[in-house]
């Protein structure tokens, strides 16, 4: 059973993976700061954090308190570009993270590439600054959707599949096919292999979109 909440789009950055000549590899991430925030949204006073250095590696710990008895997980980090011991440390914190669950949806990413018309290389280097406009998730919990915006350019960088908004709003359009139809009750209490319609996810309202446009 799930733990804490999948993440939201404005708890995801995004960093350089590597650079060609026709366009770069993004990857996704979270920050220690977000795991420290689920922490507290769910476990409010009952966690805490350790580090022990074993064998010239550095490890974190996350401890919570549950019943009467606290849990840990722990896992190493590896050092960082900025302050070695501290990005170790934070990267631990962030491993142990995932031990408990926090943001193990990123594991599902696919794999984003921004082509050269959506972002600035130079000399093999590119500065430009990405973010996670919107996420979606599918019922096992996999990014299905996904949009990333060069803030710098103000430009898209990526698209993948219809996010939440975009499937809200082809749902509204469903129904009011529906209605126009006579249907929307109908609709409504189909069973669409094994889903409801509030399951549905934006192919499969498409598909139920053309249908009801034909009767």
């Amino acid at each position: 059973m799930r733990k804490f909440r999948l993440l939201n789009a404005e708890e995801i950055e995004c960093r350089v993976a590597q650079i060609k000549p026709n366009g770069l590899q993004l990857l996704l991430y979270k920050t220690a700061r977000v795991d420290a925030a689920l922490l507290d949204e769910v476990y409010p006073d009952q966690w805490q954090c350790d580090f022990k250095a074993l064998d010239g590696k550095m490890y974190g710990g996350i401890g919570i308190k549950i019943g009467n008895e606290w849990l840990w997980r722990w896992d190493c980090g590896s050092e960082s570009n900025m302050e070695a011991e501290k990005g170790e440390a934070s990267d631990a914190f962030k491993r142990a993270g995932f031990k408990w669950g926090i943001g193990t949806e990123l594991y599902s990413s696919p794999f984003i590439w921004v082509p050269a018309e959506n972002c600035s290389i130079k000399e093999g280097k590119c500065f430009d600054r990405f973010k996670v406009a919107s996420i979606g998730y599918d019922a096992q919990e996999k990014i299905c959707a996904l949009d990333i915006d060069n803030v710098t350019k103000h430009c898209s960088a990526f698209h993948l599949g219809a996010t939440k908004s975009n499937v809200n709003t082809l749902r509204t359009q469903v129904i009011e096919l529906a209605k126009l139809k006579g249907l929307e009750e109908q609709m409504r209490k189909a069973n669409y292999n094994g889903r409801t319609f509030d399951e549905l996810d934006a192919d499969a309202l498409a598909e139920l979109k053309r249908g009801l446009a034909k009767r």
